[in-house]
Parts: C-alpha cells; sequence; structure tokens
C-alpha cells in the first residue's frame, strides 16, 4: 500500500502545472522547502510530497543511487535533509528536485556494501 500511496503522489507531482518534474532547486533553496515561512507553503508541500515519494520508492531505485534509511526516520527530518543539502550544494540547484531528493537522501543515508 505505501509503494501504491508513493507512486500516486510522485504522478500527482509530475502531471500538475507546478510540478517537480519542471521544478529545479532554485525553486526550493533557502527555506522554501522547510521553514515557517507561509509565503512558501506551496514549495514546502511540494517539497515534502517528492521526499515522501523518493522515500516510498527508494527500493526501486537503481542500487548506486538509492538511500538506506534507519528505521524511525520522519518525514520532516527528511525534509530537513533535503534542505540542508540544497544549500550545501549550490552548484546542484539547476537541476530537478526530484533528482536532488535523492540525492541528499543518498549522501545523508548510503548503503553499505
Amino acid at each position: 500500500m505505501r509503494h501504491v500511496i508513493g507512486i500516486a503522489l510522485l504522478l500527482l507531482f509530475c502531471s500538475s502545472g507546478a510540478s517537480a518534474a519542471t521544478m529545479t532547486g532554485n525553486d526550493f533553496v533557502g527555506g522554501r522547502c522547510y521553514g515557517d515561512d507561509l509565503k512558501y507553503i506551496m514549495q514546502q508541500g511540494i517539497c515534502l510530497g517528492v521526499a515522501v515519494a523518493v522515500n516510498e520508492l527508494e527500493a526501486y531505485l537503481p542500487k548506486n543511487i538509492r538511500a538506506c534509511f534507519p528505521d524511525g526516520v520522519p518525514y520532516g527530518q527528511a525534509v530537513r535533509i533535503v534542505s540542508k543539502y540544497l544549500n550545501d550544494h549550490p552548484e546542484m540547484l539547476q537541476k530537478n528536485l526530484t533528482f536532488l531528493v535523492i540525492a541528499a537522501f543518498h549522501e545523508a543515508f548510503p548503503c553499505k556494501k
């Protein structure tokens, strides 16, 4: 069931006018992915949705980019990981949001070989 929800969220964001498929890290850096500023509520919701979708679909990603989440990582922490990654990697901000979320999770929780 979790996989179905994740796939549905990913499809929703990829099919909407303001989709994660066309949004880059530039649209989410500087507190727009996580924070208390309500003027970025739309970006925060999209960022959360993409983070949840990638987390749920992690098992289907190629092993070389997959993250291995420890048990009990809440979605709020996952979004903070993405926000930190965006702030720490300005050279990557032109890339697609979904790509950046995958990269953030892979960097934070690499799988042991």
